[in-house]
């Protein structure tokens, strides 16, 4: 659920209580532990820690790197990790923790879904950000935008290779037919009609009928 809250302290504060007992431990843990570098702000309604523009603008939104969020969602709360995702050492870590302490991990994608303390374990989260790094980030990032620019341009390569014999044979005979379509339309070529078959066989009977017939 988005809110209109101005700073991540008005955010919690704005909480009913229960949920308020919830987000404020996960948040006090991520602001002890999160590294040189990232900036605590509110976008898309909810606490985020992401690399602020000044320090990389280059960005396909437009808006800050997240690489941690925490949100009260209307089911659950969510801690939303990229960051962590984004490393497979920190990624194994964190998860092969937290299935080892949770019975039942509720997860999709980055997405940590969680309705207590119990279903995320804090000292878990403290480890996983703890691990995060704004330059490990910021490589795995650049490197993922090559490799979608890469995907992207490969079609393009692709169209532009030469035309097979047989192919650009192929494409003369159309061009070719489409042009002689084109001027039997406009009476340039005049098509011939076709000759009604002979049948000799009747012609020669029907004359003797006549001669008889003298």
């Amino acid at each position: 659920m988005q809110s209109k809250a101005a700073t991540v302290d008005a955010y919690v504060a704005s909480l009913p209580a229960d949920r308020r007992a919830i987000i404020a431990p996960v948040l006090e843990v991520i602001r002890t532990h999160a590294p040189r570098g990232l900036e605590e702000m509110m976008l898309w309604g909810m606490p985020v820690w992401g690399i602020p523009l000044s320090r990389y603008p280059e960005t396909y939104n437009g808006q800050p790197l997240m690489l941690l969020a925490l949100a009260s969602q209307k089911n659950h709360c969510a801690l939303y990790a990229p960051g962590v995702m984004a490393d497979p050492a920190n990624k194994a870590a964190f998860l092969g923790a937290l299935t080892a302490a949770v019975k039942k991990v509720d997860m999709g994608g980055a997405c940590i879904r969680f309705r207590s303390l119990e279903a995320l374990p804090l000292p878990i989260v403290a480890d996983a950000v703890k691990r995060l790094t704004v330059e490990g980030y910021l490589a795995f990032y650049e490197q993922n935008r090559s490799a979608t620019a890469a995907k992207k341009a490969k079609p393009k390569a692709a169209a532009a290779k030469p035309a097979s014999k047989a192919g650009a044979k192929a494409a003369a005979v159309r061009s070719e037919a489409r042009a002689t379509k084109a001027k039997a339309r406009s009476g340039t070529i005049r098509r011939a009609k076709p000759s009604k078959p002979r049948n000799t066989a009747a012609k020669k009977q029907a004359a003797a009928r006549r001669r008889k017939a003298r």
